[in-house]
């Protein structure tokens, strides 16, 4: 009594909201402990592992587990999940059930993890068979993981990246953990059971998730433990929240402990332009006059890689012939409102170089594990260890305050172009200072973010907006350093584009807000309409009519941006290594499709202040700007069912329509509250009152399904 006395004077006085229970061979004692900084231990003879169940979060258990003659990993070791107050030491248990909020953990006589939602004694997750560590091959000191849980019937999951699968529901899939161009694994699961669940590993390694009911399985190649991190809702809900949803409650959750994007600028909401590519200052001013000439929409105009040609990688810097006074251009298209975005490629460094050999003393670069020599990077190039900060620093500095260089002209917004890094020849065997590649592989995206954003804060005066970089992969937490992500470089077909769909929307559950495609697929050849693609010929109406379809599309993602390498080829010029694909500027498009990409372009600018309040909502809470419909719609289950629409924010309902040559489609119209109706944006003389069915209307090119929400 005394114990649990002393418990609840601490409770009251530090106003704490979760219980923890420790159950051991005396009996049951209580503590009142806060939702973070507390630890059981318990140690499992006959497996030999250590597990400790940690407070991590509300309603949230942080679990690790190691084999009991393991090293502790380096402090340094890549984690997604934002520092919190921890224990200084974990309670020894012999049987441990730890409870945080609602959620329950639990180790059984066998060594079974499972977790059980209190408030209804709902088994949300449990191992099917004790994890297996066994000593790693690829990784002396690691070792290898083998993880598994039962399912239940009707599970769906979502999450995990992006994944041109073509399915919403990831089950029956499995995934590898390297990053790719086009496929982005964050491992964060969403489960419709109830459940939200984060693999905090850098490892390479493989999730594989079974038909409904099945389970999922997780496979680690190089790990020093197990870190899992797993959250349910509330008993009661938060209040006041924006939405009561269960998947917000728990993005809200996932997003707390991995960190939230930055506000960055007024022109993260508008439109960029973009093309593979921009080769002369002449054609960037050009670019830039011809949309506001026109009155046209305009935020960032985008210019991608091979600017310092002929020097080498690392340069960092125009080259003079062909941008000949890169701080003139920079104002003059600052004068019109416009911001200016480049490609450096500076995770590389050529020999040649001028700050090469600085970096060789310092030992900034990845090695081989094998043969210790530099390991190999695009084009022969030598590739910075993004996991030291000391080299990220270096590398920065030759970025955005190097005399002469982008930042110092004063083009602060960078495209991480080739972040996963680009398949490099040396990667697979590269050493990151002391991590080998197979264990912290699939964190290199975070990590090249990570010292990005320091740098561009670095350099950011006070007051002003901050500065945003664009890549093609990230990993759990990354949101946090302000990276937008576009998909990759996708295909110019029908086919592709209904993949991007499923794609952004678990994206967006897996925490990346500012999320984008290249509009119209960035390149990919196929004959007609029931082949794999089109030519990406602006001269063709089967590929304005995919691109305009497209454009509609992209107005409804986070960022709004046009870019791809289009045919037919613009003459040679000698700035830069590889040609130039053609016009991608929307003058250039012929009737009908130039009025149709203008009046979704015009749209979009007018939706910037919405666009701007779900970013400002994303920053504060962590929700998805796109949303799948049952995120919204949690009580419908027709709109569970629906994986081909989504809302944007809470306003909107969006269908894209991703075939060709279609005038008509059924659209699912979720349940409303009484007086509410969804109002077709087009012609707000049709509307529908409180929803729950579906209805089918005539499109025109130049309109499609896109209801609004009206109270």
């Amino acid at each position: 009594c005394v114990c649990v006395c002393v418990c609840v004077i601490v409770f009251l006085f530090a106003n704490m909201t979760s219980t923890i229970i420790a159950t051991t061979v005396l009996g049951i004692f209580i503590y009142a402990i806060p939702c973070n900084g507390y630890c059981l231990q318990y140690t499992s003879v006959s497996q030999q592992q250590v597990i400790h169940f940690e407070s991590y979060g509300n309603d949230s258990i942080l679990v690790t587990a190691t084999p009991v003659d393991a090293l502790p990993p380096p402090k340094e070791f890549p984690s997604a999940l934002l520092p919190m107050e921890r224990a200084r030491k974990c309670t020894e248990a012999s049987i441990p059930k730890l409870t945080n909020g609602n959620l329950e953990a639990f180790v059984d006589k066998d060594g079974i993890i499972s977790f059980t939602r209190v408030s209804d004694r709902v088994l949300l997750l449990k191992e099917s068979a004790v994890r297996t560590f066994s000593v790693s091959t690829a990784a002396p000191g690691y070792y290898t993981l083998n993880l598994s849980f039962t399912g239940t019937h009707g599970e769906s999951f979502y999450g995990l990246g992006q994944h041109q699968t073509g399915n919403l529901d990831n089950v029956n899939q499995s995934f590898i953990f390297q990053p790719i161009n086009t496929e982005i694994l964050v491992p964060v699961l969403h489960s419709s059971h109830g459940y939200s669940l984060l693999w905090n590993l850098p490892t390479l390694g493989s999730v594989t998730l079974g038909p409904s009911g099945a389970g999922h399985s997780w496979y680690g190649e190089a790990v020093p433990h197990l870190s899992l991190w797993i959250t349910t809702t509330a008993e009661s809900k938060p209040n006041p929240s924006p939405s009561s949803s269960s998947w917000a409650e728990r993005m809200q959750k996932y997003t707390s402990v991995t960190g939230r994007p930055p506000i960055l600028g007024q022109y993260m909401s508008g439109y960029w332009q973009s093309r593979n590519r921009y080769r002369t200052q002449d054609e960037v001013l050009e670019v830039v006059e011809g949309y506001t000439s026109r009155q046209l929409p305009l935020a960032m105009v985008i210019i991608d890689y091979h600017t310092w040609d002929p020097a080498p990688y690392g340069t960092n810097k125009f080259w003079p012939s062909c941008w000949p006074d890169p701080r003139s251009m920079v104002a003059k298209a600052v004068e019109q409102n416009v911001e200016l975005m480049v490609s450096p490629y500076y995770n590389f460094m050529g020999a040649n170089a001028t700050r090469y050999d600085a970096a060789m003393e310092k030992a900034y670069f990845a090695t081989d594990e094998e043969t210790k020599k530099l390991a190999v990077g695009i084009d022969n190039t030598a590739m910075f260890n993004v996991y030291s900060e000391e080299a990220g620093e270096f590398m920065m500095e030759g970025v955005v305050q190097e005399k002469d260089s982008y930042g110092d002209v004063g083009i602060i917004h960078l495209w991480l172009d080739c972040d996963e890094p680009c398949q490099s020849p040396g990667m697979d065997t590269a050493m990151w200072g002391k991590f080998p590649h197979v264990a912290v592989g699939a964190a290199y995206p975070h990590l090249l973010a990570r010292a990005t954003r320091t740098a561009l804060d670095k350099v950011t005066q006070t007051g002003d907006e901050k500065r945003v970089m664009l890549g093609r992969s990230a990993w759990a937490g990354t949101q946090r350093y302000g990276a937008a992500v576009w998909s990759g470089d996708t295909n110019s077909s029908w086919a592709a584009f209904r993949e991007q769909v499923k794609a952004g929307l678990n994206a967006q559950m897996s925490g990346i807000t500012y999320w984008t495609t290249d509009i119209g697929g960035y390149a990919g050849g196929g004959g007609g309409i029931n082949g794999t693609g089109y030519n990406h010929n602006i001269y063709s109406p089967a590929f304005l009519q995919l691109l305009t379809r497209w454009f509609q599309f992209g107005a409804f993602c986070p960022l709004f941006r046009s870019h791809g390498h289009r045919l037919p080829e613009l003459p040679p010029v000698q700035c830069g290594a590889g040609g130039s694909g053609a016009y991608n500027e929307v003058w250039h498009f012929k009737e009908p499709f130039q009025s149709a990409i203008i009046k979704i372009m015009k749209i979009r600018e007018q939706l910037r202040p919405y666009v701007e309040d779900l970013f400002q909502e994303a920053s504060l809470y962590g929700y998805p700007i796109m949303r799948m419909l049952q995120y919204e719609f949690p009580s419908d289950e027709h709109a569970a069912r629906v994986d081909d629409q989504y809302c944007f924010g809470s306003r909107f309902l969006v269908k894209p329509i991703t075939t060709a040559n279609i005038t008509s489609v059924p659209v699912y119209l979720p349940k409303l509250p009484p007086h509410s109706s969804w109002v077709y944006f087009f012609n707000r003389s049709i509307e529908f009152p409180g929803g729950g069915k579906v209805v089918n209307l005539e499109y025109s090119l130049d309109t499609f399904p896109l209801f609004e929400r009206s109270t």
